[in-house]
């Protein structure tokens, strides 16, 4: 008798994939992720200076306080893109800032 188990993480892959609200949690996660990346990059003075609004059409949108702080951002969006689409693929292409 041939048994047919499959490992946890599939089963659930195969649910969030499905789930009406796994879109919703991927988007919290991945903008936790970008402001912890942020983060790390400027360190936790960037926290009163930039706030990750949303993402709509595959645009993270960043709230910002400065120009020189959106000038720094751009300067590594290459960079910050990748990171995020290496961890979650590609849920986002562009930054715009709001």
């Amino acid at each position: 008798m041939k048994k047919n188990f499959q490992h946890i993480g599939m089963v659930l892959d195969d649910k969030m994939a499905t789930a009406p609200w796994a879109k919703q949690v991927k988007i919290g996660m991945v903008i936790g992720f970008a402001e912890s990346l942020l983060r790390e990059i400027w360190g936790a003075a960037i926290d009163n200076q930039v706030k990750i609004v949303a993402i709509k059409n595959k645009e993270l949108m960043i709230h910002y306080s400065n120009s020189i702080i959106s000038q720094e951002i751009r300067l590594r969006e290459a960079r910050i893109l990748n990171t995020i689409i290496n961890k979650f693929g590609k849920v986002v292409e562009k930054i715009r800032f709001v």
